[in-house]
Order: C-alpha cells, then sequence, then structure tokens
C-alpha cells in the first residue's frame, strides 16, 4: 500500500515540476522579450497598413527569430510568439475578442495574421482570458485545443510608461514537448524511487527534503546569473545545508562569477556581456554594418581647468561627471563605447537594436547637458572653483560595429567615417559657440519628432580630414520649454537660411538687427552677418565680441 502510495507521490509530483518549470521558463523568456518591446510605440500599431513601418518590422523579426530557435534548449517547443489587444467595442462573437498586434510567423508564410486581424480562441481558452484581470503573468490551467493545435500558453502585460496596458505578449507551447519533459522528469524521478525503495527509502526522504531547498536556491541563483540580474534577491538570499561540502564549494564558485560578471560588466556593454553569457562564450574578430546614432562629448579647457586641481580632485571630478553619461546612457538604451580622458564617446543602436535610436540620443545629449549644468552648480556650493563646459556632435550613419582588435586583445566598437566626422563635429561647437551640434543626417534621422526641438541651422562647412561639405545645426533645446524670444530667434534664422545669398542682403540684416544683442554676439551669427553683407556695403558691422551665455 505505502508502494502505491509513493508512486501516486512521485507521479504527481512529475506534473507539478513540470508546470513549474515550464511556467518559469515562459515567464523568462516573455520577460526578456518584453524588455525589448516599447508598448507605447506597440499602441499605434492598429491596421495592416502599418506593416511596412520600421518598428512593426523589428519586432516581427525578433519573434519570429524566437519561434526559428525552438531548437535551442531554453526555447524548445516554443511554436507561435505574438502580441494581441482585445477588440474594440463588442466582440462578433465569444471566439472573436481578440486582435493581433505582431505576430511572430513572417509575413511571407501561411498562417501569417496582420495587425487588426482576429485571433480565434476556443472552448478551451483560459489564461488569455484571465490576465487582463489578474495584470501579471498568467498560465494556462491545462493545455488548450484549437485549430492550431493542442497548446500550454502564458500571457504578459506589456505595460506602458503610465503604466497601464491595452496588450499581452503570448507565448505557446506544443503539448508534446511537455509531455517528452515530463517523461523525461519522471523517468529520473522513477529511477530514484526504485533505488531508495530497495534500499534507504527512509534516509532519501529525509536527505531530500534537507537538500531539495538549496539546490532550488542554487538553481534560482544561477538563473540570475545567466541573465545579468547581479542585484536580484535570488542573489543575496543565503544558501542553506553549506555543511554539504559540495554545496558549499558550488556557492563559492557562484560568488566568484558574480563578482566577475558584476567587474566584467562595468568594462564591457552589458548587453554584449549577456551575449557571451547566454551564447557559446565565444568572441571572434568581426563586424557588421549598421545605421547607428552617435554622440561625442568633450570639456571645453579641461587641461587648463586641471592644473589647479591636484590629481586626487581631477579623479574625484571626472567620476562624478562620467556618471551622469553612464546612467543616461543606460536609460535611453544606449551602448557607452568609452571614455577617452575628458571625452565620452555613446551610441545607439547596437548590440541590440533601439527604436528611434537617433531620438534617445538626442534626448540622452540633452539630459547631460542639463545635469552637467546643475553639477558645476554643486561643485560652486561645495567650494569647487571649476566648471566643466561640456560639448557634444550628434551625427547618424552608416558605421561598423562589432569586435575590433587583436586574438589576444578585442575592443567592441564602431569605426567608420561617420565615428571621425561626429568626432570632428563636436570640436566646432568651440567655432561657433554652441554646445549641441547636430549633421542634416541626424536631423533627418529624427523625422517627425525633430518638430519637438529648437534646431537652428548654423553654417554649411568642410570639416577636417572630409572633403564635402556638411549642413551643421544647433539643438538648443525642446520646443515646448523655449522662449517667445527663443522662437523667434530660430524663425529669423531659417528665413535667411531659405534665401539664397545675396538675393535681398539688407533684408537679412534687418531680421538680424532684430534680435536681442544676445543673440547677435553668438559667433555662428556674427559670421552670418558677414556672410551675408555684400561688398563695399555700408551696413554696419558689429563688434566681435565674445559670445555670451545662452538662458
Amino acid at each position: 500500500m505505502s508502494t502505491l502510495i509513493t508512486g501516486a507521490a512521485v507521479l504527481r509530483g512529475s506534473r507539478i515540476l513540470t508546470k513549474e518549470r515550464q511556467e518559469e521558463r515562459l515567464r523568462d523568456i516573455a520577460e526578456l522579450v518584453a524588455a525589448e518591446l516599447d508598448p507605447d510605440e506597440l499602441a499605434r500599431i492598429q491596421n495592416p497598413d502599418q506593416m511596412d513601418e520600421s518598428y512593426f518590422r523589428l519586432i516581427n523579426k525578433r519573434l519570429v527569430a524566437i519561434t526559428e530557435s525552438s531548437n535551442r534548449p531554453r526555447l524548445k517547443g516554443i511554436k507561435y510568439v505574438y502580441i494581441v489587444r482585445k477588440v474594440k467595442g463588442k466582440p462578433m462573437d465569444r471566439y472573436s475578442s481578440y486582435a493581433v498586434v505582431v505576430d511572430g510567423t513572417a509575413p511571407t508564410e501561411e498562417g501569417f495574421l496582420a495587425p487588426g486581424q482576429i485571433m480565434p480562441t476556443s472552448d478551451s481558452t483560459d489564461a488569455l482570458h484571465r490576465v487582463w484581470e489578474a495584470k501579471q503573468f498568467v498560465i494556462d490551467r491545462h493545455f488548450v485545443k484549437d485549430q492550431w493545435g493542442t497548446w500550454l500558453s502564458g500571457y504578459l502585460p506589456l505595460e506602458k510608461r503610465d503604466g497601464s496596458f491595452e496588450a499581452v505578449l503570448g507565448i505557446d507551447i506544443d503539448a508534446e514537448s511537455i509531455n517528452e519533459e515530463r517523461l523525461h522528469i519522471l523517468m529520473h524521478l522513477m529511477r530514484g524511487f526504485g533505488v531508495g525503495l530497495v534500499l534507504i527509502l527512509p534516509g532519501v526522504v529525509l536527505f531530500g527534503r534537507r537538500l531539495a531547498r538549496p539546490l532550488q536556491q542554487i538553481e534560482h541563483r544561477h538563473q540570475a546569473l545567466s541573465s545579468l540580474d547581479l542585484e536580484g534577491p535570488e542573489m543575496n538570499s543565503p544558501i542553506e545545508a553549506q555543511w554539504i561540502q559540495e554545496i558549499h564549494a558550488i556557492n563559492r564558485s557562484l560568488q566568484k562569477m558574480q563578482g566577475a560578471l558584476g567587474a566584467f560588466s562595468r568594462y564591457v556593454p552589458v548587453d554584449l556581456v549577456r551575449r557571451l553569457v547566454i551564447g557559446d562564450g565565444s568572441m571572434c574578430l568581426d563586424g557588421e554594418t549598421r545605421e547607428l546614432a552617435i554622440m561625442f562629448s568633450d570639456i571645453v579647457g579641461f587641461t587648463s581647468l586641471s592644473e589647479n586641481l591636484t590629481p586626487k580632485e581631477t579623479l574625484s571630478l571626472l567620476n562624478e561627471y562620467f556618471e551622469i553619461f553612464d546612467r543616461t546612457s543606460k536609460e535611453t538604451n544606449g551602448t557607452l563605447d568609452k571614455y577617452i580622458g575628458d571625452a565620452a564617446m555613446v551610441f545607439w543602436g547596437a548590440p541590440e537594436p533601439v527604436p528611434n535610436p537617433a531620438l534617445q540620443c538626442l534626448e540622452a545629449a540633452l539630459r547631460c547637458d542639463r545635469e552637467i549644468q546643475m553639477l558645476n552648480k554643486t561643485w560652486h556650493l561645495k567650494g569647487f572653483k571649476v566648471t566643466f563646459e561640456t560639448c557634444f556632435g550628434l551625427d547618424f550613419g552608416e558605421v561598423v560595429v562589432g569586435n575590433i582588435g587583436s586574438n589576444d586583445r578585442v575592443n567592441y566598437t564602431i569605426v567608420g567615417a561617420r565615428v571621425n566626422l561626429c568626432s570632428r563635429l563636436e570640436h566646432q561647437n568651440r567655432v561657433y559657440g554652441t554646445r549641441v551640434l547636430a549633421t542634416r543626417s541626424f536631423i533627418d534621422s529624427l523625422g517627425p519628432h525633430k518638430n519637438n526641438y529648437t534646431i537652428v541651422k548654423v553654417d554649411v562647412c568642410r570639416l577636417r580630414g572630409f572633403h564635402q561639405s556638411v549642413e551643421v545645426f544647433e539643438i538648443r533645446g525642446h520646443y515646448t520649454q523655449s522662449s517667445p524670444e527663443e522662437r523667434h530667434f530660430a524663425d529669423v534664422v531659417e528665413k535667411i537660411w531659405s534665401r539664397p545669398r545675396g538675393l535681398d542682403a539688407t533684408k537679412d540684416i534687418e531680421l538680424l538687427d532684430s534680435l536681442p544683442n544676445r543673440y547677435q554676439q553668438i559667433p555662428y551669427i556674427r559670421q552670418l552677418r558677414n556672410c551675408r553683407t555684400p561688398p563695399h556695403s555700408s551696413v554696419n558691422i558689429r563688434d566681435s565680441g565674445k559670445a555670451s551665455e545662452r538662458d
């Protein structure tokens, strides 16, 4: 009788363990995929006409890649990945309550559902109905049968920035792979059961109870390390049963790995470290061509500033200063490539794709500019007579990104003419009396978002080392935060640049004279005035004093 009871317990345990592992696996995959999505952008996808938009293609490609990688152990059995929302208004019937946002099937394949199409459900549909009230990840209680097969599905709400959600990410695992895993677990349990039954069943049961908890803790800690979650609760909770030598040794190894990965991720972009950890760990010398947004920054006159500081003070101030760049690049999904003395180089769009990379880059530059000014004020209050005046150069274009170096020393970085151009552009701020300069390519890549900023054309110049001329623009801040005087300044400069040179020089000079003096003293405005003044003109050229501070 006891044998039958124990056998039944093993059978039930295999079911529970299988479902727990599938739920944990589905949740991990769903959260990893959701981290790369922008629910606010997804909310704009409503109909099939939007399938040609870059963001739809990016997400569709990412979801397709997951289903195509189902032969990998972690993704085994995954057949469909998709994003759905509730249909607007009253559904036609109880099987037509949900519409597709992005299907994880290639658009060219049979069965692909375009945005806005109904995703049919069945009588056994479970978790998809519950997720809207649960507002957290849920999994089907039982297998779901529909026109595509038999599945176990999990759904994760995709929260927008305001905390609400209108769409969920769904992942389907086919029943066959689950049954295979359950059979695999059951066979292992039965072998252990047989040995324990014949030999030391009571001791195995007692010891197993004491051993299960620390082994589970070790598994959770290993999973956290695999996803580079180095600060999660799994990494800080003490592991029990360390009196067992093997568990103690495993715990020490995990602690060393945690420290090494933490240090490694401070020298190398975290996304790149995650790729190495999740992949096979190899790093070969190669690269790929991508269109990226690039930002260079530098402190004006840093050498002379540092002469008045001790080396320790210089290091302390620079560490505070670069903390702004590190934090801002992470918050905007950028990759902080390197620090070059007092300069920083950041790019957006690699190693992982980023929606609207130029927009993220611009927001990062403006945020850094604002926070650096606040940091200067803090230093003044602390008695440091130092001001870090920082200039930024922004560009968007095609570069080579990848592992570059030698077999013994590798750097994940970007190279190409656009990188050199961006560096040269940053230095031009000193010539024009500006803080944030961008190229025409960068402005165009903003698309309609450029209307949200005060952008002023500065010059058409030829940068050192380049034969072709480059259109240069100053980005002065967010348009909604600019004053009427600031907007008038931008309009005046735009009007002048919109007319051919020499068409109406007197009108151009009159427009410039209408500006407040602090704008007239900006170096690139003085240059524009000189260029628009005809030869032998009696128009007065104002004194070319130093550029005044902008508000």
